[in-house]
């Protein structure tokens, strides 16, 4: 719940961008939905696949370097 916060917050702020992406800033939370209900399921069948406990670590890390990369630009 709290990423699809983050998300509504970020909104105005995507929707004032010079590049003339007011209209097109609502998908960015429609897209967020969509892949979080593709995403649901598929991480139940890859933590019964993998384990939940590398499936856990491996999200953590790959959260890590999403979020590095993001303060970095």
């Amino acid at each position: 719940m709290l990423d699809s916060s983050v998300a509504n917050v970020a909104l105005p702020h995507i929707g004032r961008q010079p590049l003339g992406f007011h209209d097109e800033s609502t998908w960015v939370l429609t897209s967020y939905l969509v892949a979080n209900a593709i995403m649901l399921p598929a991480a139940g069948w890859i933590a019964r696949r993998i384990g939940r406990k590398k499936l856990l670590l491996i999200s953590i890390l790959l959260f890590t370097l999403a979020s590095l990369l993001a303060a970095w630009r």
